[in-house]
């Protein structure tokens, strides 16, 4: 994508190296976050779920219902394949810094699109490939944007760091937005009288 190789080349010039990386496939851990995300969920609602079921919308009480049927077996899997997955993204770390990523398969989803993913746990991981996996794994990231679709749609990238390198990805982002003035947009909101 043109942004995101535009974000590459401002890194460039404020010095940054890039190196080619293997990224391991990230099926396994996307399928073991949702079983994460659903089970977890559940055990933080477990007080008002499903006495006050009435309250939940129709989307979270699907999701809430999914986490409470897994089992400790799909849990097990779920945090195996995360340990696995884990290692092997700590391999590359020894020779770099931070990595960066896309944010997102499209352009920032509006909600339209994102009530036609429906309760399907596989259309909304379609979704998730560069965010989840760091999010399951405990990697920080940092999402700058950089640039827009041609509808106009805010795209972005991220920087992921080592566990608590927190520091860096800040001083990366900011460097980057010294360079950049996505950050600095507002868009012009339905009934908003554009100045």
């Amino acid at each position: 994508m043109a942004s995101i190789e535009a974000a590459v080349e401002v890194m460039r010039g404020l010095g940054a190296r890039f190196v080619d990386v293997s990224f391991p496939d990230p099926d396994l851990v996307l399928r073991g976050w949702a079983v994460q995300c659903a089970v977890e969920c559940a055990m933080a609602h477990e007080a008002t779920y499903p006495a006050r079921k009435a309250e939940y919308g129709e989307r979270m009480s699907a999701l809430l219902e999914r986490g409470r049927s897994h089992t400790a077996r799909d849990m097990a899997v779920a945090l195996e394949d995360r340990r696995e997955f884990n290692g092997r993204i700590a391999c590359m770390f020894p020779y770099i810094d931070l990595l960066m990523v896309p944010g997102l398969p499209v352009a920032g989803p509006s909600l339209e699109f994102m009530s036609s993913l429906g309760e399907d746990p596989a259309a909304i991981l379609a979704i998730g490939p560069f965010t989840a996996p760091f999010d399951v794994c405990g990697y920080p990231t940092i999402t700058m944007p950089c640039g827009e679709s041609t509808k106009g749609i805010p795209v972005g990238f991220q920087f992921v760091g080592r566990p608590f390198a927190e520091a860096l990805l800040c001083r990366a982002g900011g460097a980057y937005q010294t360079k950049t003035s996505f950050h600095r947009r507002r868009p012009t909101l339905r009934g908003q009288v554009s100045e």
